[in-house]
C-alpha cells in the first residue's frame, strides 16, 4: 500500500506560486485603485466645499466659486484626478458647486469616476428692524 506522500511532488511549488501570485497582485492592485479613488474623492469634496465658500458669500458669484475649486484641485490633485468638470450655480436663495471627473489610469481602460456636490443657502445680510 502506497502512502499519499511517496507521489511524485516535483513541481507543486512552481504550480502554487502560479496560481497565487496573479491573485495577490489583483489584492494589490486593487487597494491602490481603492487608495486613489479614496483620496480624489476627498480632494473633490474638499474642493466642491471651498468653491461653495466663494459662491455663497454675499457677494459671491458662480464664477468666483469655480475658479477657487479649479485652484484647489491643481494644488492637491493636479495629476491624479483627470478630466474634471466644475460647474456652480447661485440663485437667491441657494449655492451649489459640483465637482466631477476620473480617477487617472493605472489599467488603461479601467476608469473609476468621482463626483461631489456641495450646496447651501446665500448668505444674505438683513439689518435690524
Amino acid at each position: 500500500m502506497r502512502r499519499l506522500r511517496d507521489r511524485d511532488e516535483r513541481g507543486d511549488t512552481t504550480l502554487s506560486f502560479v496560481l497565487v501570485t496573479p491573485a495577490i497582485l489583483v489584492m494589490i492592485l486593487g487597494a491602490v485603485y481603492l487608495g486613489l479613488w479614496m483620496h480624489c474623492r476627498t480632494v473633490a469634496t474638499t474642493a466642491a466645499q471651498e468653491g461653495l465658500a466663494a459662491v455663497r458669500v454675499e457677494a459671491g458669484d458662480a464664477a468666483a466659486g469655480e475658479d477657487r475649486a479649479n485652484r484647489y484641485l491643481d494644488a492637491l490633485a493636479p495629476t491624479r484626478f483627470v478630466d474634471r468638470v466644475v460647474t456652480s450655480q447661485r440663485s437667491a436663495a441657494e449655492a451649489r458647486v459640483e465637482v466631477r471627473g476620473f480617477v487617472d489610469d493605472i489599467i488603461p481602460g479601467i476608469r473609476f469616476s468621482v463626483r461631489a456636490v456641495a450646496r447651501a443657502p446665500v448668505e444674505r445680510f438683513e439689518g435690524d428692524s
